[in-house]
């Protein structure tokens, strides 16, 4: 955080299943210094919304994810509430300019009422740009029905499971500190990507490369 603050312009937080994992909400939202989980603002001529989906939905209600309650039966986790989806909808239709869409788990194959956000952004499809999210660790680009869903890859690694999994990445004293880090397929080098937006609506990705630490999951 030290670090961060030392960045004078202007920048902005989006809360990820994981900041809940050890802390509730509330302590979340100040330690980050945000004013709310989800919010919206005006910049150089677009318009950026930044949503919440780090809730649960059991026995119909939306329960604010809150130290680690989240590892549950995944049918009920990912969820964005319905006053969120309510004020979303209005701040859609309010705005005039291009728009954003952020959230950390995606709208595109994530959230699970993500449908219903789906055609909320399909009837301002003249406005919207994109929807950008985190989460799953891989790059992707969809476009449904004119909305482009793009996903950006993790900094650091991809998490792998059975035949992918391997305690040859790291040294011993690092797998005996951490029981999951067999799982981790790290990159040799932080991934990273900036995207600029250009006249008209257009939006140019430049992104890092790098390789696998060895044993890859293509090794494997």
């Amino acid at each position: 955080m030290n670090i961060w603050e030392t960045y004078k312009g202007p920048k902005y937080h989006i809360l990820g299943n994981h900041d809940m994992d050890k802390h509730s909400k509330e302590e979340v939202l100040d330690f980050w210094g945000m004013p709310k989980p989800y919010y919206s603002f005006d910049m150089g001529g677009y318009h950026f919304i930044v949503l919440d989906a780090n809730f649960l939905y059991d026995e119909g209600k939306f329960i604010h994810y809150d130290k680690a309650n989240f590892y549950v039966d995944s049918k009920i986790r990912t969820f964005i509430n319905k006053e969120q989806i309510e004020w979303f909808k209005g701040d859609l239709e309010e705005t005039t300019l291009p728009t954003l869409i952020f959230s950390h788990q995606s709208l595109w194959h994530g959230v699970k009422n993500r449908l219903t956000l789906q055609r909320i952004m399909e009837e301002h499809k003249q406005k919207v740009i994109c929807s950008l999210n985190g989460h799953n660790h891989t790059d992707y680009h969809f476009k449904k029905n004119d909305i482009d869903y793009i996903g950006i890859n993790s900094m650091s690694y991809q998490w792998v499971s059975g035949k992918y999994e391997s305690t040859e990445r790291f040294s011993k004293e690092l797998y005996k500190l951490y029981g999951n880090l067999h799982h981790i397929a790290g990159y040799k080098d932080p991934l990273y990507a900036f995207v600029s937006l250009k006249s008209r609506g257009l939006m140019k990705f430049e992104g890092v490369k790098s390789k696998w630490m060895s044993p890859s999951p293509y090794e494997l």
